[in-house]
């Protein structure tokens, strides 16, 4: 045993002194795998960097395992990882962008994870049908949606030009847009909104139930408030320096 960690320590002391392989270098090396994926461990967080091309995870109830594929075109193949509890997937080859592929990966609906986390450059990106405590996605000319899920904490948004879309029970928005719209519609009363845009226009449907005493809207352009329950509630804030600002009831909600 002893002989087996002077060695591996000399190995580790070769490679800091030449430069050859880094602790980054030895977290990823030979750790993803190319191509499609059928994952049947326990997953708590799936995070995705995917440039190009779209971005789509669907809860579906059928599903007994998580799968990973992307759909044809252009560009390079997929890749996974998993550490610990957590899924990466990527383009294969560093470097490169995903063409304009479409990824998509399948979860079972009854899976609550902790976070998914999705960075993109021109991709569009959504959730659809699941569950978990925290969203993050960011992109950059994109659109995102996040559509018939249950986020019991926050769901933090951010596009530079794309729209942005929320349909479901959301406890916590937090929204960035430069130019894009931002919509959400909300089936529960949330405990926190924080969305702001540039120039983008901000349109939310709360339950007509809403607490909307400590509501906050700030626009150099119109405001329209529909909510009729002045009770002081939770602090909501929307912020948009030339766009509109809509805040409606939406009857739908339970």
């Amino acid at each position: 045993m002893k002989r087996i960690v002077v060695a591996i320590s000399a190995l580790l002391a070769v490679c800091l002194v030449f430069g050859g392989c880094s602790a980054a270098d030895r977290l990823s090396s030979g750790a993803y795998t190319e191509g499609p994926a059928a994952i049947t461990d326990e997953i708590y967080k799936i995070d995705i960097e995917w440039p190009r091309g779209n971005v789509m995870v669907i809860g579906n109830k059928k599903a007994k395992e998580i799968t990973v594929k992307e759909n044809d075109g252009a560009g390079v193949a997929l890749a996974t990882r998993i550490i610990g509890s957590v899924l990466y997937i990527k383009p294969a080859k560093p470097g490169k962008e995903a063409g304009e592929k479409s990824l998509r990966v399948i979860v079972p609906s009854d899976y609550n994870f902790k976070e998914i986390e999705i960075r993109t450059k021109t991709a569009n990106a959504g959730l659809r049908m699941l569950k978990a405590s925290r969203a993050d996605i960011e992109t950059d000319s994109g659109s995102i949606s996040v559509v018939a899920c249950v986020i019991d904490d926050e769901t933090e948004l951010e596009s530079v030009t794309g729209g942005i879309t929320v349909i479901g029970k959301v406890e916590d928005y937090d929204i960035s847009s430069v130019s894009g719209n931002v919509s959400i519609t909300s089936d529960c009363i949330p405990q926190d909104i924080d969305i702001e845009t540039v120039d983008g226009i901000i349109t939310a449907q709360l339950p007509a139930d809403t607490p909307a005493g400590s509501l906050k809207t700030s626009t150099g352009g119109k405001t329209v408030n529909r909510l009729t329950n002045k009770e002081k509630g939770e602090n909501y804030s929307f912020k948009s320096e030339t766009g509109n600002i809509f805040v409606l009831e939406n009857i739908k909600a339970e």
